[in-house]
């Protein structure tokens, strides 16, 4: 079983080159959608063809498909243009959301946790040169990124040389 953490959309996907390494004349793989192995008509098509080439089968847990056959080939790239077009058309009312927001003087997303607050702590803390970010970081319940950014701003402010 081969897990997947990064998003289908991302072009690095380590398992799922793992997989088909792994993957030997008569395997099929096995996904829980067709958005999960591929979000790109291109991308599933050259998945498709090189499983054409190796002898490989495609099997989707939601969408009952028969790699083996032309007909079920055809079906398989329709769910795919499907799942394409859904995604683009996700990302597009999102988009469009956040621009509705943004012109509404909301913005979306984690609030920041570096506030007034936190800077003046950080400040505090960092005078102290014995204290590693991890320490500071540790010692406000703060990731050490935000720690990174609290001491840039602060920097930047001229507060901290």
């Amino acid at each position: 079983m081969f897990c997947e953490h990064v998003s289908s959309t991302s072009t690095h996907r380590p398992q799922l080159a793992a997989a088909l390494d792994y993957m030997r004349d008569g395997d099929v793989l096995v996904v829980v959608a067709i958005d999960r192995l591929s979000r790109s008509l291109i991308e599933f098509a050259t998945l498709m063809e090189r499983f054409d080439k190796e002898g490989l089968a495609f099997r989707s847990l939601s969408q009952p498909f028969d790699t083996s056959t032309p007909e079920g080939r055809m079906v398989t790239h329709l769910f795919a243009m499907f799942a394409q077009m859904e995604r683009e058309t996700i990302s597009r009312r999102t988009r469009a959301g956040l621009d509705a927001a943004r012109a509404q003087s909301r913005n979306g997303g984690q609030p920041f946790v570096v506030t007034p607050d936190v800077l003046e702590s950080v400040l505090h803390l960092k005078q102290d040169k014995k204290k590693t970010h991890a320490e500071i970081a540790a010692a406000l319940r703060i990731s050490e990124r935000s720690v990174s950014r609290a001491v840039a701003d602060l920097r930047l402010a001229g507060s901290l040389s």
